[in-house]
């Protein structure tokens, strides 16, 4: 089993407890979790209890799933229940305005660059992610210095495997500092204020809450948005897979990612010149209880179809007390070596794809194999597969 150079979690209130206690402990979880769940001491259980009711109420407001729900319901009552007609009004140019000025927008254009780089930095430095981050408890994982080599590796596309259900790992890890990620890189201080993440492009299509993502510096994953986001000395971060893994069912010993068929990123990279980062968040599919229907069933047809519609995917889960509340479930990521950088290529040849994707595939499988005792599981193994779950 191999250690990891270096990690870093939340540090909400840790300084109410004895020196060397983890997030972990607090939540319960850890090796010393039983000790603070059961403390005689009247104060270290309040401290504890405090605790998770703040990170509780702390994901209600910082978890992303609840403004797209907020956006969503917002514009119904806008375009269908409001009493004033200059809001039906309103509502239905705002939407037009989205449907016309998104596809420009939304592929690395954004609005005013300095003022993106400022929103977007706030925001990762918000302080309401440290109260998230220290709900599951999240941990970040750096397993090589290569990545901080600016000099060999002045491009960078971090790529996260697997994508569950809504990607939390990804997002909470490397899209914000709740978790210390701007602590990790000490030689490459600049290298998490200048990651950006890729979202579904249909999310960058919701009224109001796209906004918001659009300010904070995330963007779709296409390859305008790629070549801006290289152009401006930015580092996308990509969680592979998708709608279509988010439907896919995860045995209790494997780890499913699909990447057979995935070969758009590898494109992406040697067109930029940039190097591929594998990222493994080993508990992502323990986030949610994802029911599988079956896949000729009516609820399973209807899956696929809406996955194919409008690119995303419909997974019938539930989580800790709220339907879409996630459980207070560790997840950590391991952030890989990068692959060995390429000069840019304008056309990369189908082989040429090939060849550096197989690359990233065994990066990815080197990466699993040495961290997956440190992560609890010895025993599990990796199977790449395509779009349908297959080896």
């Amino acid at each position: 089993m191999s250690e990891p150079l270096a990690s870093v979690e939340s540090p909400l209130l840790l300084d109410w407890f004895p020196k060397g206690t983890t997030q972990l402990d607090i939540a319960g979880l850890g090796k010393d979790g039983e000790k603070f769940s059961t403390s005689a001491t009247t104060s270290a259980a309040l401290k504890v209890r405090l605790h998770r009711i703040a990170t509780f109420c702390g994901m209600i407001l910082g978890f992303p799933i609840y403004w797209i729900l907020a956006s969503i319901s917002l514009t119904v009552y806008c375009l269908f229940f409001s009493t004033y007609w200059t809001t039906k009004l309103g509502m239905i140019f705002y939407i037009a305005f989205i449907y016309f000025d998104g596809p420009q927008r939304i592929q690395g254009t954004g609005y005013d660059q300095r003022l993106t780089n400022f929103v977007t930095l706030a925001n990762k430095r918000f302080a309401i992610w440290k109260i998230c981050m220290a709900y599951y408890p999240m941990r970040i994982y750096k397993t090589s210095e290569e990545v901080e080599d600016a000099e060999k590796h002045p491009r960078l596309m971090f790529v996260t495997h697997p994508h569950g259900v809504f990607g939390i790992a990804t997002q909470g890890n490397l899209g914000t500092f709740g978790s210390g990620v701007d602590r990790l890189f000490p030689k490459r201080p600049d290298l998490p204020e200048r990651m950006r993440l890729m979202a579904l492009e249909t999310l960058l299509y919701l009224p109001f809450v796209r906004e918001y993502f659009l300010l904070g510096g995330i963007y779709s994953p296409s390859r305008a948005s790629f070549r801006r986001i290289f152009a401006r000395g930015e580092f996308p971060v990509l969680n592979l897979g998708g709608a279509a893994e988010s439907l896919v069912y995860q045995e209790n010993n494997e780890l499913k990612v699909i990447l057979k068929n995935r070969k758009g990123f590898v494109k992406v990279a040697l067109e930029n010149g940039a190097s591929l980062v594998p990222c493994i968040a080993f508990e992502e599919n323990q986030a949610f209880h994802v029911f599988r229907p079956n896949p000729n069933s009516f609820v399973g047809k209807m899956q696929k179809t809406m996955q194919k519609t409008f690119k995303f995917g419909l997974p019938l889960f539930y989580g800790n007390l709220l339907p879409f509340h996630p459980r207070r479930h560790p997840q950590p990521l391991y952030i890989g070596a990068p692959l060995a950088p390429e000069a840019p290529i304008e056309s990369p040849t189908q082989a040429q794809i090939d060849e550096k994707h197989t690359q990233y595939v065994r990066a990815l499988q080197k990466l699993f194999d040495e961290y997956k005792a440190h992560a609890g599981h010895p025993d599990w193994v990796l199977k790449i597969t395509d779009d349908q779950g297959r080896e």
